[in-house]
């Protein structure tokens, strides 16, 4: 399930983060690894979470994704190998919310790039999923993922 697809203008984010590539059947568990560094290394200089957690797609080949895995971020934190400030990028964005398991995720993908076809736009191939709750926190049923797919132009 999810919300109508709506266009908007997204200013850029900060965000602390980690690029790396992932097939897609190993995806969990390279999230998994990858939000505990982060979160270590935060513990560790006292810092929390200013932002929403989420992850960036550089590019759609499920064999070798182009991935950046981070939290968005109201202040600058120093670096860590191979934890980096980044940026969410600016710009116009198809935005929906998905409500359901991970699992699922991908039939609403499939009705974004549909629905933007039939409207006569181009994605950017640059998408972003920003995870508004978390397992352990709701039922899988309930899980609420804010989908932003880029526009060309």
């Amino acid at each position: 399930m999810f919300t109508p697809f709506t266009i908007e203008q997204m200013d850029k984010q900060l965000a602390f983060t980690v690029r790396t590539r992932s097939p897609q059947k190993d995806l969990g568990n390279v999230i998994g690894k990858t939000y505990n560094e982060i979160m270590t290394y935060m513990s560790s200089i006292n810092e929390a979470p200013t932002g929403l957690p989420f992850i960036g797609y550089f590019n759609m080949d499920m064999d070798d994704l182009d991935i950046e895995i981070g939290m968005i971020s109201t202040k600058t934190l120093p670096n860590k190998d191979p934890m980096h400030m980044s940026e969410i990028s600016e710009g116009k964005f198809v935005v929906t919310v998905h409500t359901g398991p991970y699992e699922t995720l991908v039939q609403t993908y499939n009705e974004m790039m549909k629905w933007i076809g039939e409207q006569g736009l181009d994605a950017s191939g640059i998408g972003y999923e920003l995870y508004l709750n978390a397992p352990g926190q709701v039922a899988d049923e309930e899980l609420e993922t804010k989908i932003l797919m880029g526009l060309k132009g």
